[in-house]
């Protein structure tokens, strides 16, 4: 049975209702503005980009809206992984290792357990890597 059919049955109108809650204070027009504003570089924050599309377009909204629209296009804030730089101390040990074994052979270089530093829980989650 078809949508309009069962609105009449019940609510013996076709009518549409009233929209419940605050509309939307910006167009899909705008929500594109935004989502390409922040795709061109990521790592603005939502201030920037409020500050860049009221600048550039003439556009008004709230910083917290600019996030709802970035999260309601798939586009979440995310905290960048800190990588530890290499100081000079690492650089020169690294170096003396490689200097240490050039000379090693395929059959030694087998017996060495190679690992890429990750890290491995057994039990439970710390809520970082899952």
């Amino acid at each position: 049975m078809s949508k309009i059919i069962k609105k009449f049955k019940t609510l013996k109108t076709i009518k549409t209702s009233l929209k419940i809650g605050r509309p939307r204070k910006t167009s899909a027009y705008v929500d594109k503005i935004i989502k390409r504003v922040s795709e061109g570089d990521p790592r603005k924050s939502s201030r920037q980009i409020n500050q860049e599309i009221s600048e550039s377009y003439g556009i008004g909204v709230s910083s917290r809206t600019i996030r709802r629209r970035l999260t309601d296009c798939g586009l979440f804030g995310r905290v960048a992984v800190k990588k530890p730089l290499l100081s000079k101390k690492n650089r020169k040990a690294r170096i003396q290792f490689a200097q240490n074994h050039l000379s090693w052979s395929l059959e030694k270089w087998n017996t060495v357990l190679w690992s890429d530093e990750s890290k491995f829980k057994i039990f439970g989650s710390d809520g970082m890597n899952e």
